[in-house]
């Protein structure tokens, strides 16, 4: 049994989403749930929304390593829509302004990749498929991060629709020259489509293209850049540039409802050209940030109605940014109000990114804070309205043993979350008490007030703290454990670990074990399994009091569950094996060996947890979380005890419905009193599947 079998689907059986969906388990708290808030999904910091100019409430917002979200309700709610797209997340999004189901976005990461690049979807974002990436095309200039990139990089034609064909037909993508260091390339580039998104070629590489943002005239397809060293236009289809305003400009915009207008918010003040850019003036405006006006966008409906944000953090690097707006073209401006109550999160200064709604002129919906924004003022005010999105990366969730409506979370930037209904709602727990949130590894709830968790600090070292009092007060022990790993044991809600160490008396006292660093596996029995260092397999018969080394690996363990029917241990190893141990040591057998398979985008496994049904040892669950990029092979599962295998992800034609979900699986648990396994994806969110009957 080595050699794992995968079973591709629709072929050979109907893919698993169809009987089995994906539904979001997102964190709300029970206050919010009563106000009719669905709460939100994933997180990460976000790089870019925008809307379509029509009526049909669509819009995307697209995040540096979360994927990307979509609402096809003006913003009500969100949903991850990434099907097809094997980078990390996405930037630079562009809606067709003719035909709002095509769409283009720019797959990034936090590292250059050779899947990030153009994508295309031609059904509103349902499914997407490569059009311009590196490993494509094997051009170089397209190689790109794009983890902070926020420009407008990709702009339609709109003079250039094509009836027949029903779209328009030229497209402009000014590439990424920012420098990581990451084998990115950082040569400027200013690539062109005349098939509407489906190939593209680079028309110009000269260094004035460096970093700037694109728009294109309604009236004539002119071509517009801005930049720090100002405005530039071109009138041969991107081929050659002039400069036409020489003021530093970190913002521009052009619209339907003024197709001869340019818009630009400048270091020197608000500009506007009704020529196509052959001449701009100065609006004679009360109120204008002149420290960093940026990113202006103009109402498609009224472009009277304009936003901006004065970016103290991309222009001076403060943790400060703060939104403006205007009702009379730019004239006077006004800060507007922000209203982030209802997020699950606390409120993180962001680079903003705006975009009006569809045809009324009253709606607008931004980025920033780690959460979508929502005004119906014409920017007056800004709420929260991330239903679907709350800017949660989750590293951990476990559900107590003795009593699984009781689960928690630890979190990578806001510490974390404790539910007492299944996960229905959440409690946010402060651990870290920083203002702006802090970091969780791992957690556990030992009844409906008590949770221990593994947290971070400054010093960037772990240490145990608890709540007693359902998050109202916390504890800090100080110790520094040696690994987050937190858990407790079947039939005794006092105990619960820490990595390696060991609290009898719920939460109060703590004493180091001697020979292990995190239990993995607590059986019904009362045995527990666990791990010392990197590669010993142990066990304890007295609730970890003592331990005995049943194993040493060959390669580092990533985790280790027990079957309960079959009465063996699985370890996974080195990413990409699966060993059975017998509960009592001896010999380790390979179970499953996926070190010869390859993912969708012909990379290796990258195997995290393993989850096996205590109630059909047949039923065992594996995820797997790339990281460099998004695999749609996150989710494996097996009815039949390991002989083959499923993909329960959603991919491309594959006969897949419903919530994109499950992506970049890190974490898993099985909750047997409600018979549903919960996935913890990180900045992908968290998600739960029905055991299968």
């Amino acid at each position: 049994m080595s050699k794992p079998v995968i079973i591709k689907t629709p072929h050979d059986r109907q893919h698993a989403t169809v009987k089995t969906p994906w539904q979001a388990v997102p964190l709300v708290t029970a206050e919010l749930r009563a106000k009719g808030y669905t709460g939100g999904e994933g997180g990460q910091w976000p790089l870019y929304i925008t809307a379509s100019d029509d009526e049909s409430g669509l819009a995307f917002m697209g995040t540096d390593v979360g994927g990307m979200y979509r609402t096809l309700d003006g913003g009500e709610n969100w949903a991850m829509c990434t099907v097809g797209i094997n980078s990390s997340a996405a930037a630079g999004i562009c809606i067709d302004p003719r035909n709002s189901s095509r769409v283009l976005c720019v797959g990034v990461n936090s590292t250059c990749w050779d899947v990030n690049g153009l994508y295309l979807s031609t059904d509103k974002g349902e499914s997407w498929k490569p059009v311009y990436t590196y490993r494509l095309t094997g051009d170089a200039l397209c190689k790109v991060c794009g983890h902070r990139d926020f420009r407008h990089q990709i702009a339609f034609d709109p003079t250039s629709y094509d009836a027949e064909r029903g779209y328009c037909s030229v497209v402009y993508w000014c590439k990424e020259t920012n420098k990581y260091g990451k084998g990115e390339s950082n040569d400027p580039c200013l690539y062109k489509s005349v098939d509407g998104g489906e190939s593209f070629i680079a028309v110009n590489r000269s260094e004035y293209l460096c970093n700037k943002e694109i728009c294109t005239s309604f009236a004539t397809g002119y071509v517009y850049l801005s930049g720090d060293d100002g405005v530039y236009r071109s009138t041969d289809g991107g081929e050659s540039f002039s400069r036409v305003l020489d003021i530093e400009c970190h913002g521009m915009d052009t619209v339907s409802a003024r197709p001869d207008s340019v818009f630009c918010s400048t270091q020197g003040g608000m500009y506007v050209s009704d020529d196509n850019g052959e001449t701009f003036s100065r609006v004679d405006e009360s109120g204008y940030p002149l420290e960093y006006p940026a990113r202006v966008r103009v109402s498609p409906v009224n472009p009277d109605r304009m936003v901006l944000i004065n970016d103290l953090l991309t222009g001076f690097g403060k943790w400060k940014t703060v939104t403006y707006y205007s009702h009379d073209g730019g004239k006077q401006w006004n800060a507007s109000a922000r209203d982030s109550t209802d997020s699950f999160v606390p409120y993180n200064s962001r680079q903003s990114v705006f975009a009006w709604l569809g045809n009324d002129e009253n709606k607008c919906i931004s980025t920033g804070g780690d959460m979508i924004l929502r005004s119906v003022d014409g920017g007056k005010t800004f709420a929260w309205g991330g239903n679907g999105y709350n800017g949660a990366c989750i590293t951990s969730i476990t559900c107590n043993l003795n009593d699984p409506r009781l689960m928690a979370v630890g979190n990578q930037d806001y510490n974390g979350a404790f539910s007492t209904d299944n996960g229905l709602t959440w409690k946010y727990l402060d651990w870290t008490g920083f203002n702006w949130g802090g970091y969780s590894y791992g957690a556990y709830c030992l009844d409906d007030s008590t949770v221990a968790a593994a947290k971070k600090m400054g010093d960037n070292r772990l240490y145990i703290a608890y709540t007693l009092d359902g998050g109202e007060s916390f504890v800090d022990t100080g110790i520094t454990p040696a690994t987050p790993r937190t858990i407790g044991v079947y039939g005794n809600n006092d105990i619960v670990f820490v990595g390696d160490y060991r609290s009898c008396d719920h939460c109060r006292t703590w004493v180091r074990m001697d020979g292990c660093t995190a239990v993995y596996a607590p059986t019904i029995g009362g045995v527990l399994y666990g791990a010392d260092g990197a590669r010993k397999v142990v066990r304890s018969l007295d609730c970890g009091m003592s331990w005995t080394v049943l194993a040493d690996t060959p390669d580092d363990i990533s985790w280790i569950a027990y079957d309960e029917q079959g009465a063996r241990l699985f370890i996974v190893c080195c990413n990409s094996v699966v060993y059975t141990l017998s509960p009592n040591g001896g010999e380790l057998e390979t179970f499953a060996d996926f070190s010869d398979y390859t993912d969708n985008v012909g990379g290796e496994m990258r195997l995290r947890q393993i989850a096996i049904d205590p109630n059909n040892g047949d039923l065992i669950y594996l995820t797997n979380a790339r990281g460099a990029y998004a695999s749609c092979v996150s989710m494996l599962r097996s009815l039949d005890a390991g002989k083959s295998w499923e993909i329960i992800n959603r991919d491309v034609n594959d006969g897949s419905v419903g919530i994109d979900g499950a992506r970049e699986a890190s974490a898993i648990v099985l909750n047997n009193a409600t018979r549903e396994l919960f996935v913890a994806g990180g900045c992908r969110g968290m998600y739960k599947m029905q055991l299968p009957d």
